[in-house]
């Protein structure tokens, strides 16, 4: 069965595991899962919040991504789940390193 992605009334999500990456793009957001990308007027701000920070982080004013999803870093690019290599912002590389690590080590 292939997954599929649905808002509820209440705009929350269901199935978030599969969600790789979120990518703002002008007025919309690109959702991305395996195979599928999707497009949502809804902000990455929203998503985050709809989301929630344990799963989900900022790397870019324009990306969010699943850090379940990541498999390493490499000087300013992350590479996720499906060979998607996304760019690191300067400001937010320290919140991603500590997550990235506590991650693994649970």
């Amino acid at each position: 069965m292939e997954p599929q992605i649905s808002l509820n009334e209440n705009r929350s999500l269901e199935s978030r595991e599969i969600f790789i990456k979120f990518k703002s793009d002008a007025d919309y957001s690109e959702i991305v899962i395996p195979g599928k990308k999707y497009l949502s007027f809804e902000s990455l701000r929203d998503w985050l919040h709809q989301s929630g920070p344990s799963q989900f982080v900022r790397i870019h004013k324009s990306y969010i991504i699943n850090i379940r999803k990541t498999e390493r870093m490499a000087g300013n690019q992350i590479y996720l789940q499906g060979d998607i290599v996304i760019p690191i912002g300067r400001t937010f590389k320290d919140d991603f390193m500590k997550r990235f690590i506590s991650r693994n080590h649970q």
